[in-house]
């Protein structure tokens, strides 16, 4: 993979539009505008392209690793440490563990990210299973709004979503209350 150049999207419409400044197709004004960056921005990467090809886009760093990156022997500590002691936390208290008693420093999303990566951590499911019967549970939630646009009084749309099938019926009423709640009066909406 020596000889190959590795370029995002953003590279690649650089190189586009660059080589359409050279053969005339395009103006360099217009071509700075297409990228969103200045004129003087759009000089210095044509003068680049000149120079450098479309290698003299890519940015210098890519496909090197952070400056920023922890480095490796914290990395199995930290994950060494997990499998001994830590196994039954979270990512968040397992973090704040080793801050405390260890002194290894790292963000609870990078710990997930670890654990994930090795299978020692699975993430949580974002959503719960539906109820098997209709009307468990009810949820019930009131809007206050002047849903008439001034052409009526200000009210409060009810809406009351049946979480088996996830039904939803919504009423009006002047204000939100235990009568609204219960479905009595009101004005109906579909």
């Amino acid at each position: 993979m020596a000889g190959r150049l590795l370029m995002g999207q953003k590279e690649l419409l650089r190189g586009k539009l660059m080589e359409m400044v050279k053969q005339g197709k395009k103006r360099l004004k217009v071509a700075a505008l297409a990228l969103k960056v200045s004129y003087r921005q759009g000089k210095r990467l044509y003068a680049a392209y000149l120079s450098g090809g479309e290698r003299a886009l890519v940015h210098g760093n890519t496909g090197r690793p952070s400056n920023r990156r922890l480095a490796e022997e914290t990395e199995e500590q930290a994950r060494a440490l997990y499998r001994e002691r830590y196994s039954d936390f979270g990512p968040v208290f397992a973090a704040e563990e080793l801050a405390g008693e260890k002194g290894i420093r790292i963000s609870d999303g990078t710990l997930r990210r670890w654990l994930i990566a090795e299978g020692l951590w699975e993430g949580r499911r974002s959503r719960r299973e539906r109820r098997p019967c209709f009307g468990e549970p009810v949820r019930f939630d009131g809007s206050h709004h002047g849903w008439f646009e001034g052409r009526g009084p200000r009210c409060c749309l009810m809406t009351m979503t049946g979480d088996a099938a996830n039904i939803r019926y919504s009423r009006f009423f002047e204000e939100e209350t235990t009568a609204g709640a219960d479905g009595g009066g009101g004005y109906f909406v579909s």
